[in-house]
């Protein structure tokens, strides 16, 4: 999701079976955003592969993404390369699907990185908000979203364990919007078939334009 910016209020929340949330910084990613070295060289040195973005209309992002169950080196190689990607797109939040990746996987970065794992949403406050929103997914194109003002959602991190998280403002925003595409669906999907099939031809110019 491409976005402005605002305050941002976080809370914790005890179940008998999920930890309080902690926003520390996280190693795995948060290095990258340390380092003094450019995208490139990062990319070099750590070994990490810079993703190829699907756009709309393509049929991988109808797809209901697979909850994740092992918690391995291939899962940390996958969010560190998610997590590269959007830095290299320029993107606050990204789902793993967007970048051909079919797990359920979030990343945000509107303050400090928050990885994502598995989210599910608890709850959410009866007032909404209309959101502006953009996504890599439909380059140079923003349509307005209703969007819930607060939510909570349970979620794993990187290395399985539960924790959950109350979040208002651009994080629920953000959050809301990519786990859409977690359930194959998009910010657009409101729309009518003729107006998603316009949207899609659009894209499909630009990208072939981009080519050029």
């Amino acid at each position: 999701m491409t976005a402005i910016l605002e305050d941002i209020t976080i809370e914790s929340k005890d179940d008998d079976d999920l930890s309080t949330v902690t926003l520390n910084e996280n190693n795995l990613i948060y290095d990258q955003l340390k380092s003094e070295l450019t995208l490139k060289e990062i990319e070099e040195k750590e070994n990490l592969k810079k993703l190829p973005i699907i756009y709309f209309p393509d049929k991988q992002l109808k797809s209901v993404a697979k909850v994740v169950k092992t918690f391995d080196e291939e899962l940390i190689s996958d969010i560190r390369n998610i997590f590269y990607s959007m830095r290299i797109n320029d993107a606050s939040s990204v789902a793993a699907p967007q970048f051909g990746i079919n797990k359920r996987i979030l990343i945000i970065n509107v303050t400090k990185p928050l990885i994502l794992i598995n989210p599910i949403l608890l709850t959410h406050s009866e007032e909404t908000e209309i959101s502006n929103e953009g996504c890599l997914c439909f380059p140079d194109y923003f349509t307005t979203v209703k969007r819930y003002k607060e939510i909570t959602i349970a979620y794993q991190n990187e290395v399985g364990q539960k924790f959950s998280l109350k979040a208002d403002n651009i994080l629920s925003l953000c959050i809301q919007h990519e786990l859409s595409y977690l359930d194959g669906k998009t910010f657009i999907d409101h729309f009518s078939s003729i107006k998603k099939m316009f949207i899609g031809k659009k894209i499909t110019k630009i990208i072939k334009n981009r080519k050029k």
